[in-house]
């Protein structure tokens, strides 16, 4: 093994990871808040309705 190829491993894994928890992330933030997100609301609000149901969504006991 070549020097720092253990940390590129390393990191290619933790990128990995780190991306589809933010996908899950933003999936869930989504479906929740979907209800709530219609043609005419901005998109500052509806990035809010998003981060709030994120939000909700991690301080539930039932995560799915």
């Amino acid at each position: 093994m070549e020097p720092g190829e253990s940390e590129t491993t390393s990191w290619n894994t933790y990128d990995q990871s780190f991306r589809e928890d933010a996908h899950q992330l933003l999936a869930w933030g989504y479906q929740d808040a979907r209800r709530l997100i219609t043609p005419d609301r901005e998109e500052t609000e509806i990035t809010g309705f998003i981060a709030e149901a994120i939000e909700a969504r991690l301080d539930s006991p039932e995560i799915e």
